[in-house]
């Protein structure tokens, strides 16, 4: 949670971390379960729950699912006459692989299937993510390069009305420190 979601060069051993850059799922993961819940302020809450096996010809797999909830909002129409309650959610299910190309460089991708519920408001979508980590041998600097939700709305919020998905590029690199339990990142 307080990573923000952002350090993609950061390769330790949370299961989670894959969800952001599949290229940190490693074989260190194999029969992980991970369970992540955030109680985050007013009503709104958010976690992870994922698992991971490796299949040593294939690659690591994980299969997990995030989800962020708004809480409960009360439902009034124009003269303030309260009609009910509703919740704002969404949630993503994701399927990670990764491999290694050799010592230094792992490789993976992500596929996600995508909810979100506003209301009356509904939507879902397929995106796929693509990460590479580099990992100096010997040393403690990483570098990463992460392409972000490549895909598309498959139901629209609105009749025939498709948004663009949240498409990023994000390039990270960490070190840690040798003597210090500290880690710079970018």
């Amino acid at each position: 949670a307080a990573l923000g979601g952002h350090a993609i060069a950061v390769d330790e051993n949370d299961l989670e971390m894959a969800y952001f850059n599949p290229a940190l799922l490693r074989k260190e993961n194999n029969q992980t379960l991970s369970l992540n819940y955030t109680d985050y302020f007013s009503d709104i809450n958010y976690g992870f729950v994922g698992y991971a096996k490796d299949y040593d010809k294939y690659g690591v797999f994980s299969l997990g699912a995030k989800y962020i909830h708004y809480g409960s909002f009360i439902h009034a129409n124009e003269t303030g006459e309260i009609l009910g309650e509703f919740v704002v959610s969404e949630t993503a299910g994701v399927l990670t692989w990764s491999r290694d190309y050799n010592e230094s460089l792992r490789y993976g991708a992500n596929l996600k299937v995508v909810y979100s519920n506003f209301f009356i408001y509904n939507s879902t979508g397929v995106l796929m993510d693509f990460g590479a980590r580099y990992k100096k041998p010997g040393k403690k600097f990483i570098a990463a390069l992460v392409v972000k939700n490549v895909g598309s709305q498959i139901t629209t919020y609105s009749n025939d009305n498709f948004e663009p998905m949240p498409f990023e590029i994000q390039l990270g690199i960490s070190q840690e420190l040798s003597h210090a339990p500290l880690r710079f990142s970018i």
